[in-house]
C-alpha cells in the first residue's frame, strides 16, 4: 500500500494542523503575554507603593535601621528593574501581535474548511490546498515582521492575510 496522499487528504491534514497547532499556539502565546504584562505592571506598582508607604509611615528615627534603609534602597531598584523587563520583553505589543495571529489563524481555518466543503475534484482540492499553504506561510511571515518591528520598537499597523 502506498503512503501517497491525494490533495483532499492533504487539505484535511492542513485543516487539522491549523486547528490543533496554529490556533492553540497563538491563543497560548497571547494569553501568556497578556498575563506577563499584567504581572509585571502589578509588581512594578506594588514595589513602588511599598517603598512610598515605608518612607511615609515609618517613624523618622527608624529610617536609619539597616533593614528599613535596605528596603528603601532595594524596592525602587527592583521596581525600576521590573519596569525595564516589562518594556524590554514588550509583553503588551507581543500580546497584540499574537491576538492578530489568532484572529487570522481562525479566519484561515474557516476559509479552508469552506473550500474543503465546496471542492469536488482533485484539482479543486489541490487549488484550495496550495492557496491555504500560501495563506499559512503569509501568516507566519506577517507574524515574524511584527515581531521584528516590536523588537526594534517600531509600531506598525496589524497585518493579515488578504481579505
Amino acid at each position: 500500500m502506498s503512503d501517497k496522499k491525494n490533495h483532499q487528504d492533504l487539505l484535511r491534514d492542513l485543516i487539522t494542523h491549523i486547528r490543533e497547532n496554529e490556533i492553540p499556539f497563538y491563543r497560548k502565546e497571547a494569553n501568556a503575554h497578556y498575563a506577563g504584562w499584567h504581572v509585571f505592571v502589578a509588581l512594578s506598582i506594588l514595589l513602588s507603593t511599598a517603598a512610598s508607604l515605608i518612607a511615609a509611615l515609618v517613624p523618622a528615627e527608624q529610617l536609619k535601621e539597616p533593614l528599613i534603609r535596605g528596603l528603601l534602597i532595594a524596592l525602587p531598584i527592583l521596581g525600576t528593574t521590573v519596569t525595564a523587563f516589562m518594556r524590554s520583553f514588550s509583553f503588551h505589543e507581543r500580546e497584540k501581535n499574537r491576538e492578530v495571529g489568532l484572529i487570522e489563524a481562525e479566519r484561515l481555518l474557516r476559509k479552508v474548511e469552506s473550500k474543503f466543503a465546496n471542492a469536488n475534484s482533485e484539482e479543486e482540492y489541490q487549488k484550495a490546498f496550495l492557496e491555504a499553504t500560501d495563506d499559512l506561510a503569509k501568516l507566519s511571515h506577517d507574524q515574524h515582521v511584527l515581531d521584528v518591528a516590536t523588537r526594534k520598537g517600531i509600531q506598525i499597523p496589524a497585518i493579515g492575510t488578504s481579505r
